[in-house]
Formats: structure tokens, C-alpha cells, sequence
């Protein structure tokens, strides 16, 4: 270190925001204390600017007097204050200061867009509460301001304190945020505590003023309410149609309805109506009665939210600057703006209406957990569903991709803020679009992806008896996520050992939602469906949507998150107060001649983040997907050979569990990276491909038996006889490496793997093989030798059964590399001929302990071959317990009991997967392609048939057979 370094001051910078709204908060004291030392002094302070803004500078006199040396790291504490001095907060995990390190400590506290009031402050069914003031509001002074605020009175009693108590009520939403579904709930919850809640009743019973002429318009299934009186606020446009006119969806050939001039067509549409309606409100009804008759068929088949009543209650009336409608689980009806447009019609009642539907299934007013999500994220979805033109979610969404930190929950999921909303619940009709687009069986519009939405609907409800009960708790999404098509889960990582380190799938929806954020679009076009939305070159014509097209948003890198990584650089980025279900992104692009050769990625979660999810996308020219790298531990390390990328991007993400994280980055000289591919993946690649159509085999494209020396996978394994069996290996990094070692285990090939199953592999001398000292040239090498096939001999026994299929474990062994987590490879395969005994195989099938149920799940994977489970045509019994909901993550699921499934051999001409048919099993008749770059070199894909097993909905594993037609 030069002189002139020592002498320049340490520096740490960074915002502080509010927790709820991530508004920046300007004069925060942010002090640095030196933690580690005797006393923890301060070292430093600066205040926050308009921008929240700060940074506070050390200079080396200070760290002298403290017998610090200038050179050396130092471990701080960051602690915030208030203009009166009040402690907000102190950071629980230390930030490491060095010399020449650019460092940043972004921070977000609760209640802090309330100003010095914010001690005062809670949350209580989405709304900001002051509990200070509201404790001094009596019943009456509620039920007053509930009746203003629902434009029965124009005065409001103790107005100064109302507003002190309750000030989310009084703030205008903001765009596109206009629906008042549950808005005042929380009076109700007030009344309630006071034992009032009955006050409201009469209120609801009837929203027109006293003297209001109502008047009334019926459709079959729907009742609208409204006035045309002068001067009240309530007024409709009073015009009726002058002649019969259809209206239409936003295509214009799809029907809504007539509006009718005349009083006997009205009356054959319902003999309720006793006069002609303004064309304004016969349009409201007439949409309605649209939605709801689409909400009952079986394409959406969702619950009937007239709960009994032969008609749903549609009362027009004035809701406020800013909402269009609005509903409440205490409401049977539903209220609509006079002021809407024909166009807001066609979203807001229909949307309204679904609410209603929700509260079939779960009624809460508690904001916490999935409650906006599944409301307004469903709502905004169900729109679309309906009236596929407008793409009103994509306006919505832009919430979601200008700042992915904020949370898909409200909380307490997401943290210290007790009942808050998620500011982004609107927008989360594109996480139910992704979901949908990923897992729907409805590949038709517009109704495409509905099914995946109702499989969370249903998993969350707790209205009638022989409902989950789970309600609004995250994991909901886990359950509802078992349920759908293909392989993977919501969020989880799925292990065969209780230490973690067999790793079956790292497939999540929940990762490749937030990749599709960053990736989607024509600027960075995937050929993987999984990170792409199908509507992603759709116009919007919402009006006044500044998006013309979803391929126009991508998750923002915030300020300071984009880093140009130049040789020697080292780069720190501390988050505080990170919600749960949230993400941040950081972009690394390479800088410099010569340019930087490897980066080096740590990561640490702290302060109760004990579930995150971190992903490395490795990005080449023209921002094409290389590889991608996952971790679900807390503290997690990787190094990347920089050379051929653009660019490497990294989404630090949590799950279930809110908290602070740090991460460092740090340009490396060199380093080797040994690696084997695993299952699932294509060669050369640590991420499995997409699961779509039932793609997964189960076998690695490192690991083969190659008798002949050919450099093709046999088609035979015979027992107690050495095979050759080979796996390859690859170096990724800049550096050779002479010192692998290669240990090799083996196990009866099941669909559901057990870690207490390993035995030793062995020659036909029964000596137990391993391989040492063996090398690999450095990535790139002329030779070619940076990937290198290695074999040994490998004679595995009889077990009894006679069925020759196992499972190899690879693992890799290299004292002093970084990357720890691409050394280990499963390998599921049956190079085998079929028994001679009537082709009969035996499968063996563990059943795991304390599941609903375990199902065979069979996959042809050419015209020729599929097998029959005469044996398994029902599903094992049902146990205590249900599905992987509500479990702590990463999950192990350990198996505990056995029985033999019989598969018969069978020759049939099948019909290729037409990719339009999704259903939850793979569909008979049909066939499904493999990804070659997931096999061995010379398999045949055609060859093969896929034995999968599925527990409570979730693909655990699989074995694949592949037919030698010379010997069957």
C-alpha cells in the first residue's frame, strides 16, 4: 500500500429509505461504530440528503488514536437516528472497511415516511395507523369518519386528529392503484376494539343518502343500483340509448351485450325491470353479467360469489379522487364510480366481481402474507383474462421492474411492519402471468394460465369445511406449486441427505420469475421459454400507459448496483432491512485493458435471512444466457472465469425470511474450477434445462459405461464384471490443476434416492476405486485438455433383484479451489436389456414417510417404447400428512418405505407431444423429446422411457431405461 493510501480516509456511503415505500428519507444521522474494538467508538457521522443519501468519511488520525492500523480491514456497525436523537436502528451484521474497496450500506427502517411520529406508527389492515392519535378517537368519531370518507356526509368531526390518526385515508392513490377493495376495514377493526363493530352495519345496509331516489336495473344474474337525482354526487349520466346498439370487447366481435330503447326488450332480459335504464348503467350491468357468466364455466370454475343470492349488487356510487370501485369481504355488493368510462368499466367490474369470488374461498381483511397478491395481483389478472387487448397489467408491472426490492407479500412476511400492503400488489398480475404462461394447462386465450391462479385460490382457502386451512401464508404457493405442471417447486431446493450436499433439483418458479425479469424481451432475447413472457410484443392500450410493450420494462440495477469490474477492484454492497419474497440486482460488466480475469462472488445473509436465493447469470455477447449459478445457503462463494462474457449479473433474493445480507466482489488473478455435470443439464452447464414437456432423464452427460473404448455410452452393464464406466470433467478457470481426485459410489436406481443407500464402487476384485493426483489443463488450452474423460472399472453386484439399473455418485475432490458446489453428479441410468422374462422390469419404490400420496409417472421418449404399471394403476394410500407446504427450507424429504413396481415392456406407435395439451401427468398416446445436450455421447433419445415418481404432486426423481432393440 502507498504512502498516499494510508493517508487518504476510509469511506462508506449509501441511502436510507423507508421500509414500506423505499422513499428516501432525508436528515438520518448515520453513524459508524467500530464494533471490534474495545468500547465500540464512533468513528464517524454524516446526515442524509434530500436523496437519502449519505457518506461518511474516516480519516486515519481517527483509527491512530484508536491503536488501529491505517492498512488493516476494520469491522463497523452502522446505527440510525432520528433529528431528536432516538435510536432507529443498528445494523446486526458488521460491514468490513478497507482501503481502496468502493462500499455501500443501503438501509430501509419502518414508519420513517411519517417523520418524527414515526414511534407512533403500525399498520392495521393495510393503513398506516397512528396509535397515539387513534387511541384519543372515540366510536363515534369512527363511524363519522367512516360515513365521510363513504360520501355520506360532506363534514368531518375532529378533522386534525382523524387525519393525524389514520393519514393513509387522505392520501390520493396513486395511478393505476384504484381500487378500494378493504380500504376501511380498518375503522372496522378500530370499532371492533372497542366493541362497535356493529355500528357499521346500518351504514352498509344502504350507501345512498337519506332522500336519494334509487332507481334499479336487472340483468339475469346481476342488480345494479343508482340515482340520476341532480346535484347529487352520486349521479349517473342520465342519457337512455336512443336505439338498440351491441357493445363489445376491446377485439370488437366479442359480445357483451345490447343496451336496449326499449322496456319490453329490457323486460326479456329480466321481467325484473320496470323502466329504461341509462345506457351508462345498463352497460355496468351488462358487463357484469359477461363476467360472471365467463367466472361460472368451467374454463375459470371457480366458486359462485353470490354466495346463495340470485343476484349480485352492483350500487353506483361516488368513490373518491383516484378509485373506480370497490368491495370489502364485510359487503355483499359492490360499488362502482359513476364517473368510469365505458373502457374503465370493462376492467374495474369485473375486477370488483372477482373480489367477491375471493371471498369465497378466504374472506380476511388481514394484510399479511399473500393478501395482495392473490387479491389485486389476481384481480389485475382475471382482467386480462377476460379482455386480453389491453394488457393492463403491464402498466401495473412497471411497480414490479422499477424496484424488484419490494416485496410480492405484505407483511408480517415481510418484516418489522406489522399488516402493511405490498406496495406492488397491482402490479403482481405479471407474477401470476409467469406462473401462468409456466404452468397452466389452458394454452388458449385469453384464458390461458387461469388454472395455475385457481390452484393458489383454492390452496388458500378457508371458507368451507374440507379446506387446506393454510390460508394467506406464502407456502401456499408451495402447495398450489405442487400441483401444476412439470418438474420443480415454488422456492425450494430439493436434497437427498440431510447435509444438503445431494442436491436433486434447484428448479424453482420463484427463480425463474425473477430471471424472466432481467432477461425478457428483444433487447436480450432467451430461446428459454422459462425466462420470457409469451406477451412480451403485445401492445398495451391501456390509456395513458407510458409502456407500449411488455419487452420494454426489465428489473432495474439501482444506484450504485452496476459495477464496472476492473483487474484488482474490490467492490462491497450491504443491504439492511431486506423484505422477505423481495430481490436486488447487480450487474458486473468487465472494464479495462487488460480486462478483469476472474470475479470472485461472496455472499452473506444475516439478522434472521436464513433462506435466500442467490443466482449468478453469466451473461456472453449480446447479452445471450451462458450458464447460470444457484445457492439457497446463507453463505455461499463463487468464482467465474470472466473471459468471452459481456457481463455477469447477480439477483440477491430472500424467501421466506426477511433480514440484512452483504455482498462482496472482488477481481481475482487465477484460480482453476473443476466441474462434472449434473443431471438434468446441459454438458458443461450447473443449471437444469427447462422442464417443459416432461424433458428431465435423470442422467448426467459426464457419466457413462463405454466397455468398447469408443467414446459412446454401451447400451449393457453386466454384473460382476468390470465395465468400464467414465466421467467427464472440465476446467473452467485460468489456471491448470493437477491434484483431482475422483470418488465413485453406486445405489439401486430408484425415482426416489436414498443418501443411506451409497456403496462403495468396485472392481471385480472387490478393491474400491478412486482416482488421485489427476489434472486438467487450464480453460481454453490448445490442447484441449482443460476437459478430459477419466474411467475406472466398476463390477456392481447382483442385489437379488436380478434388474441391472443404478445410480452413480461422482464426487470431486480439489484441495484449494474455490467452487465447491459443481464437484457432485448423480447419474440415474439403465443401459439395460429388458428382462427376457415376458419384458417384465422390476422398479424398486420408496415411499416417503408421512405423505398424501406417491404416483409412477411413465415418459416415453420416441414413437416405439413405453412401458405399463399394471401394478401402480392407483396411487399408494394416503397417509397424515400433507405436502410440502408450510416446511422450512431447503427441504429433505427422507424415504422409509419400499415396494416393487412392475413395468411391462410394451411396443406401440406414439404421436409426438404437440406442446398444446399441459396436463399434471404426461399425456397417453404421446411422446416427449429429450434435450440431446442432457445425454451421454451416442444415446439414441428415441431409445429411452423416463420412470418419474411424483409425491404429493412433486416430481422427486426419475429413472430412464433405454431399450437395446438388437437383444428385445
Amino acid at each position: 500500500m502507498s504512502k498516499k493510501d494510508t493517508k487518504s480516509p476510509l469511506r462508506i456511503a449509501g441511502t436510507v429509505t423507508t421500509y414500506a415505500t423505499h422513499e428516501p428519507v432525508p436528515e438520518i444521522s448515520v453513524t459508524v461504530v467500530a464494533s471490534a474494538l474495545p468500547k465500540s467508538p464512533n468513528l464517524g457521522r454524516a446526515l442524509t440528503d434530500k436523496n437519502g443519501h449519505y457518506e461518511v468519511k474516516i480519516k486515519p488520525e481517527k483509527l491512530k488514536r484508536l491503536a488501529h492500523k491505517a492498512d488493516k480491514p476494520i469491522s463497523v456497525v452502522l446505527r440510525l437516528s432520528d433529528a431528536n436523537g432516538r435510536t432507529i436502528l443498528t445494523t446486526t451484521q458488521p460491514v468490513l472497511l478497507r482501503r481502496g474497496a468502493s462500499i455501500r450500506a443501503d438501509m430501509a427502517a419502518p414508519y420513517l415516511e411519517h417523520g418524527l411520529a414515526w414511534p407512533d406508527m403500525t399498520y392495521i389492515a393495510g393503513q398506516p395507523v397512528n396509535l397515539v392519535a387513534a387511541a384519543r378517537l372515540t366510536a363515534e368519531n369512527l363511524v363519522q369518519a367512516y360515513l365521510y370518507l363513504r360520501k355520506r356526509t360532506k363534514k368531518l368531526s375532529r378533522s386534525t386528529l382523524v387525519r393525524r390518526a389514520l393519514p393513509g385515508l387522505f392520501v390520493r392513490p396513486k395511478r393505476g392503484d384504484d381500487c378500494a377493495e378493504g380500504r376501511l376495514e380498518v375503522i372496522r377493526f378500530l370499532l371492533a376494539e372497542r366493541g362497535r363493530e356493529t355500528d357499521l352495519d346500518e351504514v352498509d345496509a344502504d350507501d345512498f343518502p337519506a332522500g336519494t331516489t334509487i332507481h334499479e336495473f336487472y340483468t339475469p344474474k346481476i342488480l345494479v343500483k343508482y340515482t340520476t337525482d341532480a346535484g347529487s354526487i352520486h349521479r349517473v349520466d342520465p342519457t337512455v340509448p336512443a336505439t338498440d346498439a351491441p357493445r363489445y370487447l376491446r377485439d370488437g366481435t366479442t359480445l357483451v351485450g345490447n343496451v336496449h330503447s326499449d322496456l319490453a326488450d329490457l323486460q326479456a332480459l329480466d321481467p325484473a325491470n320496470t323502466e329504461v335504464a341509462p345506457t351508462w348503467v345498463q352497460e355496468v350491468g351488462l358487463i357484469a353479467e359477461y363476467a360472471l357468466t365467463q367466472y361460472l364455466t368451467p374454463a375459470f370454475g371457480v366458486r359462485d360469489p353470490r354466495a346463495g343470492a340470485a343476484r349480485m349488487e352492483y350500487r353506483i356510487l361516488e368513490q373518491g379522487v383516484g378509485y373506480a370501485g370497490g368491495t370489502s369481504p364485510s359487503w355483499s355488493h359492490i360499488e362502482v364510480d359513476p364517473g368510469n368510462s365505458y373502457d374503465q368499466n370493462l376492467n374495474t367490474t369485473p375486477h370488483e366481481l372477482f373480489h367477491q369470488v375471493q371471498y369465497r374461498y378466504n374472506s380476511t381483511t388481514s394484510r399479511s402474507g399473500i393478501y395482495g397478491l392473490i387479491r389485486e395481483g389476481g384481480a389485475r389478472l382475471v382482467e386480462d383474462c377476460l379482455d386480453d387487448l389491453s394488457n393492463r397489467y403491464v402498466d401495473n408491472a412497471q411497480d414490479v421492474f422499477n424496484d424488484p426490492t419490494q416485496s410480492i407479500v405484505d407483511s408480517p412476511s415481510v418484516g418489522t411492519v406489522v399488516a402493511s400492503s405490498t406496495p406492488i400488489k397491482y402490479g403482481l398480475g405479471l407474477f401470476w402471468k409467469h406462473m401462468a404462461e409456466q404452468h397452466s394447462t389452458i394454452t388458449t386465450e385469453p384464458v390461458v394460465g387461469f388454472d395455475a391462479y385457481r390452484k393458489a385460490l383454492e390452496a388458500s382457502a378457508t371458507v368451507e369445511a374440507g379446506d387446506p386451512g393454510i390460508g394467506y401464508d406464502p407456502p401456499t404457493l408451495r402447495t398450489a406449486r405442487n400441483n401444476m405442471t412439470w418438474y420443480g417447486s415454488f422456492d425450494q431446493f430439493f436434497y437427498y441427505d440431510p447435509a444438503q450436499t445431494e442436491l436433486g433439483c434447484h428448479e424453482t418458479t420463484w427463480a425463474n420469475y425473477l430471471i424472466a425479469n432481467y432477461l425478457h424481451g428483444t433487447a436480450s432475447p432467451t430461446p428459454d421459454a422459462r425466462f420470457d413472457y409469451l406477451e412480451d410484443d403485445e401492445a398495451v392500450t391501456w390509456a395513458g400507459s407510458p409502456v407500449a410493450h411488455l419487452a420494454d420494462l426489465q428489473a432495474a440495477v439501482l444506484a450504485g448496483d452496476s459495477i464496472a469490474l476492473t483487474q484488482g477492484a474490490s467492490v462491497a454492497r450491504n443491504v439492511v432491512g431486506f423484505k422477505a419474497w423481495a430481490s436486488r440486482y447487480y450487474r458486473i460488466t468487465p472494464s479495462g485493458v487488460p480486462g478483469p480475469r476472474l470475479l470472485r462472488v461472496n455472499f452473506n445473509a444475516a439478522a434472521g435471512m436464513t433462506d435466500p436465493l442467490l443466482q449468478i447469470l453469466l451473461l456472453g455477447p449480446g447479452n445471450a444466457l451462458v450458464d447460470i449459478h444457484r445457492s439457497d445457503k446463507a453463505i455461499y462463494s463463487k468464482t467465474v472465469n470472466m473471459d468471452g462474457l459481456s457481463a455477469v449479473v447477480v439477483i440477491a433474493a430472500s424467501r421466506a425470511n426477511p433480514g440484512d445480507f452483504g455482498l462482496q466482489f472482488d477481481e481475482v488473478a487465477a484460480a482453476s474450477d473443476t466441474m462434472i455435470t449434473r443431471w438434468n443439464s446441459a454438458v458443461g452447464t450447473e443449471y437444469e434445462t427447462d422442464p417443459h414437456g416432461w424433458s428431465w432423464t435423470w442422467i448426467s452427460p459426464d457419466v457413462m459405461v463405454d466397455n468398447d473404448s469408443d467414446d459412446l455410452a454401451d447400451t449393457t452393464v453386466y454384473f460382476s464384471t468390470n465395465n468400464t464406466l467414465k466421467v467427464r470433467l472440465r476446467n473452467r478457470g485460468n489456471q491448470a490443476v493437477g491434484n483431482i481426485q475422483i470418488d465413485f459410489w453406486y445405489q439401486k436406481a430408484t425415482p426416489f434416492l436414498t443418501s443411506a443407500g451409497w456403496v462403495p464402487l468396485q472392481n471385480a476384485a472387490l478393491v474400491t476405486q478412486q482416482l488421485t493426483g489427476q489434472s486438467l489443463a487450464a480453460k481454453g488450452d490448445a490442447t484441449g485438455n482443460d476437459v478430459k474423460w477419466f474411467s475406472v472399472d466398476w463390477a456392481p453386484v447382483d442385489d437379488g433383484t436380478h434388474h441391472p439399473h443404478w445410480c452413480v455418485k461422482v464426487l470431486i475432490t480439489v484441495p484449494g479451489e474455490p467452487n465447491n458446489d459443481n464437484k457432485m453428479a448423480l447419474c440415474n441410468f439403465a443401459n439395460v436389456i429388458p428382462d427376457s422374462d415376458d419384458d417384465v422390469i422390476g422398479l424398486l419404490e420408496r415411499l416417503p414417510e408421512l405423505r398424501t400420496e406417491s404416483r409412477i409417472l411413465v415418459i416415453p421418449r420416441g414413437p416405439r417404447w413405453t412401458f405399463r404399471t399394471p401394478s401402480l394403476d392407483k396411487p399408494s394410500a394416503k397417509t397424515r400428512k400433507p405436502v410440502f407446504a408450510g416446511e422450512p427450507t431447503p427441504h429433505v424429504l427422507m424415504p422409509s418405505r419400499v415396494r416393487m413396481a412392475n413395468l411391462k415392456l410394451r411396443r406401440c406407435r406414439l404421436v409426438e407431444w404437440d406442446r398444446k395439451v399441459r396436463q399434471p401427468k404426461p399425456q397417453p398416446g404421446r411422446f416427449y423429446r429429450v434435450d440431446p445436450r442432457t445425454l451421454p455421447p451416442g444415446v439414441n433419445p428415441e431409445t429411452l422411457v423416463t420412470v418419474a415418481q411424483s409425491v404429493d404432486g412433486r416430481v422427486t426423481g426419475g429413472v430412464t431405461f433405454q431399450i437395446s432393440l438388437k437383444d428385445t
